[in-house]
């Protein structure tokens, strides 16, 4: 609340809580908005690939990742959508302000923001991380700046910690960037070839949903 990301709520909407496990080993707590969800008219917007850049990366020398700090917390929600996301917990009911995950049309509308944000500019979104391709540094700085001017015109804050800067190489949402293109991280590529078979239903699924990430490569 001190964040003004949540409020104390009257609405006649109250979703369950609900944990999910981050890859760093801490929880996240957002609302459980599956039946929000099935009756919410889907966002038609779509989520592009790193792939979809690609042919952009011809020529490009130098890299950068710049990571957005709670990226959907910094989006302020619509005021008549606000009270269809509360949440009911021990200590009461609350909504949130801002841009929740879990919800049905999320990442489409995040997307759709930062296109806005990002417009005319020559980087690649993708969710919460933002990725820039210069031809050579000194431009590479100059575009920079542009980035930077543009996501404080958003008030958008950064998070420096996980932000890489002016490299010939990148890790960039699952993929290793690089003046030869887009290309699949070898370590993920590894463990493809070295997965054991499958001995149940989860371990098949988890299986496919590795192989479908980097399909197009294959």
């Amino acid at each position: 609340m001190e964040q003004s990301i949540i409020r104390q709520s009257q609405s006649a909407f109250a979703s369950p809580i609900n944990f999910v496990k981050k890859p760093t080993g801490d929880w996240r707590i957002c609302g459980d908005f599956r039946k929000l969800n099935a009756v919410t008219i889907p966002e038609s917007y779509p989520l592009p690939h790193i792939q979809d850049f690609s042919n952009n990366l011809s020529g490009k020398t130098v890299f950068s990742k710049i990571d957005l700090v709670k990226a959907y917390h910094q989006i302020p929600l619509k005021t008549s959508g606000i009270p269809k996301t509360a949440v009911i917990t021990q200590i009461g009911l609350f909504e949130y302000t801002k841009m929740t995950f879990g919800s049905r049309n999320a990442a489409q509308l995040f997307k759709r923001f930062m296109g806005q944000v990002l417009r005319v500019l020559d980087c690649f979104a993708h969710l919460d991380h933002i990725l820039e391709a210069s031809d050579y540094l000194a431009k590479h700085e100059i575009d920079r700046e542009k980035v930077f001017q543009r996501l404080k015109d958003y008030n958008l804050k950064i998070n420096l910690d996980k932000c890489v800067f002016g490299q010939e190489k990148i890790q960039f949402s699952g993929f290793q960037v690089s003046p030869g293109g887009v290309s699949p991280l070898p370590d993920r590529v590894k463990a493809l070839t070295e997965y054991p078979s499958a001995k149940s239903v989860e371990e098949l699924r988890r299986f496919l949903a590795m192989i479908n990430f980097y399909h197009r490569f294959f």
